[in-house]
């Protein structure tokens, strides 16, 4: 007894320790989401599962009320006009930056050369004002965190946007030239530094795609708090899932389109110069588009194909960019042709009726062989029966056994899915029979017990009776 006695203690402290890990990893995730609040949450004094909903309830009303939603609203509209005017002011530096290439494109035209350095300084003006826009927008972004009483990361982010918004044509790399020599056609190529830069400008896109991720119903001060009291963050990765799930064709073409035009236009860059050598006319642009489309569709006709370092560079990554948008295609297009579940039904059941109208017929036929069969038996020799009234007797048995056996096996199937579908209410229905199951017993016992003791009480004053 006393060995069973500290087994159950042994279990009771394991148990108790796997709920308290349990509970630590709650509060770990519940802190992702804020890392504000979950900082005093104490695990040692939180007993079972409902007193830690009431602490991380009680921790979440206490930064809601920490929150000046006024503030943070003001914030978050002025964050909002930053974003969109930035990039408003990064189409206007992508749009100049092709003018810039296709005037320096023209080499023999050297009257352009004033209005190349014109395009030059406002190239240079517009990442001037770029960097500026960046530092307030990440200002406003900190104001607006401290308004919600939430903590921001912004150096690392912060870094990275820097360094993309410096890339891009500039009026002191005017007569920078880059060269890179070609094995294959023995040949010495130069390109212009701002050229290759007009090549990485395309980068800086991603600033309206944030824009139009952060303008939409799923990053709203409403959706903030939703997400916030189910243990999420509304934030760009939670609009571009919600997005996706929304409409997942529109967001798909729109990503081959785009990667395609500006993929096209940046093997152009790499491409032209090789032209005449390589007899291959890259100046037209739908030249690039073909060679983009066929490698991004891993067709590859080998009419086109990249032959500079930087264009063959690109085509991996066109290649691998491909990949992932067609097998993202049929993903999407084998979700539109799965049924929902009144189709699904509607489906199962006029399988149902398909089958039974085909088993009706085919027993038809075969009770019809049956009949002429036995009259031909009857009335004629045994010899001289119809061998072929026999093989359409054996073919109609035939074909009516497969009827009905894929009848059944349809059915099975449909039963196996329905308690796939079901297996969880089928569980606790088993759960709820288990214990009523154990409680009968437990009052079967405590009868069995009570009688016992009637018994032994009945022949007890039976002796003294006798003895009296």
């Amino acid at each position: 007894m006393i060995d069973e006695g500290q087994n159950d203690n042994q279990f009771l402290g394991s148990a108790n320790t796997l709920e308290k890990n349990l509970m630590r990893k709650s509060i770990d995730a519940f802190a992702k989401s804020n890392k504000n609040t979950s900082q005093d949450i104490n695990v040692d004094h939180i007993d079972n599962s409902a007193d830690l909903d009431q602490v991380m309830k009680s921790s979440i009303d206490d930064t809601l009320a920490k929150e000046n939603i006024f503030i943070s609203n003001e914030y978050g509209i002025k964050l909002l006009a930053c974003e969109n005017f930035q990039s408003f002011l990064t189409l206007l530096h992508v749009g100049n930056s092709i003018v810039i290439y296709e005037i320096t494109s023209d080499s023999n035209n050297h009257e352009m050369d004033r209005d190349i350095v014109l395009q030059l300084y406002i190239s240079t003006f517009s990442c001037i004002l770029l960097i500026c826009m960046l530092f307030i927008r990440y200002w406003l972004e900190v104001k607006w965190h401290k308004a919600k009483n939430l903590s921001a990361n912004i150096w690392i982010p912060l870094a990275v946007e820097l360094a993309i918004t410096t890339v891009g044509p500039q009026v002191f790399l005017k007569d920078v030239t880059y060269s890179e020599y070609v094995y294959d056609y023995d040949i010495s190529v130069t390109y212009p530094v701002n050229n290759l830069l007009c090549c990485f400008v395309w980068v800086k896109l991603y600033v309206p795609i944030r824009t139009f991720l952060m303008t939409n119903k799923y990053t709203t001060p409403r959706a903030q708090r939703v997400c916030f009291l189910n243990g999420c963050n509304a934030d760009l990765t939670f609009s571009f899932r919600s997005k996706f799930k929304e409409s997942p064709n529109s967001i798909l073409v729109t990503a081959f389109i785009l990667s395609s035009l500006v993929c096209a236009y940046m093997l152009r860059i790499f491409e032209r110069p090789l032209s005449e050598v390589s007899e291959q006319d890259f100046n037209p642009v739908w030249t690039a588009i073909w060679c983009v489309f066929v490698t991004m569709t891993t067709v590859g006709y080998g009419d086109v194909y990249p032959k500079s370092y930087g264009g063959r560079l690109l085509g991996v990554f066109m290649c691998l960019w491909g990949v992932l948008l067609v097998s993202l295609f049929v993903v999407t297009i084998s979700d539109i042709l799965e049924f929902d579940q009144s189709e699904k039904n509607s489906y199962i059941l006029i399988k149902r009726l398909v089958y039974k109208e085909e088993l009706r017929k085919s027993a038809a036929k075969l009770i019809v062989s049956k009949i002429i069969r036995l009259r031909q038996s009857k009335f004629e020799v045994k010899n001289t029966t119809d061998v072929k009234t026999n093989f359409l007797f054996r073919r109609h048995m035939l074909t009516f056994k497969r009827k009905k056996l894929e009848k059944r096996q349809f059915e099975d199937s449909n039963e196996l899915i329905f308690l796939f579908k079901n297996a969880d209410d089928i569980g606790e229905m088993l759960e709820e029979i288990e214990a009523k199951q154990k409680k009968l017993k437990r009052n079967q016992i405590k009868i069995f017990a009570a009688i016992k003791l009637f018994t032994d009480i009945a022949e007890h004053l039976e002796n003294e009776e006798k003895e009296v």
